[in-house]
């Protein structure tokens, strides 16, 4: 008996043993093949995060948002990282072969560093419930583009979609003032980014939570960037939340005082939201896509019944710039625009085109009529010149012109150029 329970108690040892996981590579590194990935990583610059102000001299519902979101830390606990420690992090997050033996689990120099979305919430003093999370929600089941475009963009903006319909970003341009404030504030601290000219599906969907205060566990959301950029192919892509993880070092045990530090970004602050987010852009919106098709129309309605007019009968009176714009212009703005310049050109052309070919028809007339006078003459017996007049030659007999009219024609294009502005080499 002692001897089988002396099996059963060494069976159960050797299973503890098989759980227990094996011993890292080194004090930094967790495997041979992070020490090696940790030089792709070394060549990677940091992404800082930036403080955040809340605005109400301009746009007080950022903090009632901000705030109502519980997410007020989130914009004032970004502090220098430290370099090294946040790239020794991310090296050894990467899932390469067995290692990390779980998700949301950094290794720093013998500490295990946990960044799972409990952690980083109770560091960001959020409590998250565990209701469900809208913007989770719409992620996976899709949302109304609609809706995310009135909240988000200014009268006119949309949704940017590639061939096939799908949607891809909206542009910095089509945001309004308190949407650009929120991109740049999600693009330092929630979802790094760096790109800045436009804002992707999913940033603008987190977007419209906030400013809708929507439910959103923030903690989900920054743990998921941070193993999405551990786990990235991209080997020039920036390291975010730099100081986020020094802190969450810190708090697991790394020392993190040895320089060198980065210090966090200008902080996004009133004088931000003047230079980059009240500008003239988001002052004058750009009108209703139905609005300019039915302007273009007038224009070429109106374009179409000028040429018919001139071409008829000259009219008494011709279009000025301010008239012809009158008729053309949006309905919320009368300034005018280059196709009202590239029409008036249209216009100027096909009229001076007209003119020539009426005087390209009289001439072809006129030809028949004089090779007609010419052969009634040549039956004829010829007749001397009168005197004091002199007998057409050279190329102007040999064409049949006529001297008199072809300096009218020259001096009428000559003119009609002058009169719309063209000057005399416009052909």
């Amino acid at each position: 008996m002692a001897s089988s329970s002396g099996k059963r108690m060494k069976t159960m040892a050797s299973k503890r043993k098989e759980k227990e996981p094996e011993q890292p590579h080194s004090n930094r590194f967790l495997s041979r093949k992070h020490e090696k990935h940790f030089k792709v990583v070394q060549d990677r610059r940091l992404l800082m995060e930036r403080k955040v102000g809340m605005i109400p001299n301009f746009a007080p519902q950022f903090g009632e948002e901000l705030l109502g979101n519980d997410w007020g830390k989130l914009a004032t606990y970004p502090t220098p990282a430290n370099i090294a420690v946040v790239k020794e992090f991310y090296t050894n997050a990467r899932k390469i072969g067995d290692y990390p033996t779980e998700n949301y689990l950094g290794y720093v120099r013998g500490h295990a560093i946990r960044y799972d979305p409990d952690s980083i919430n109770n560091f960001l003093d959020t409590v998250w419930a565990g209701e469900q999370c809208q913007f989770a929600l719409f992620m996976e089941e899709g949302t109304d583009f609609d809706d995310v475009e009135r909240d988000l963009c200014v009268p006119g903006g949309h949704f940017k979609r590639n061939r096939t319909g799908s949607v891809v970003n909206i542009r910095r341009t089509d945001l309004t003032p308190l949407a650009k404030y929120w991109m740049a504030f999600s693009h330092a601290n929630i979802q790094p980014c760096s790109h800045v000219s436009d804002i992707t599906l999913s940033r603008a969907i987190l977007i419209y939570c906030a400013i809708r205060n929507l439910n959103v566990n923030i903690g989900q959301v920054i743990a998921d960037e941070i193993r999405m950029c551990a786990n990235t192919t991209n080997s020039k892509a920036p390291l975010g939340h730099p100081s986020l993880i020094t802190h969450l070092c810190k708090i697991a045990g790394v020392d993190t005082s040895a320089p060198p530090f980065e210090r966090p970004r200008k902080a996004i602050d009133e004088a931000y939201y003047r230079q980059y987010c009240g500008g003239e852009e988001a002052a004058q919106p750009v009108p209703p896509r139905r609005a300019q098709l039915q302007s273009i129309h007038r224009g070429q309605v109106a374009t179409a019944e000028m040429i018919v007019g001139m071409y008829d009968t000259p009219p008494a009176h011709r279009w000025t710039m301010e008239e012809f714009h009158n008729v053309v212009a949006w309905p919320e703005e009368q300034v005018v625009h280059k196709l009202c310049e590239q029409m008036q050109v249209i216009v100027i052309v096909i009229v001076i085109l007209i003119r020539m070919c009426e005087f390209g028809e009289r001439s072809e007339e006129e030809q028949k009529g004089n090779q007609k006078r010419h052969q009634n003459v040549q039956k004829e017996k010829p007749q001397p010149p009168l005197s004091g007049s002199l007998p057409l030659s050279g190329e102007m007999a040999a064409e049949g012109k006529n001297r008199a009219r072809a300096l009218t024609a020259e001096r009428l294009f000559t003119a009609e150029r002058h009169f719309y502005g063209l000057g005399p080499n416009f052909l």
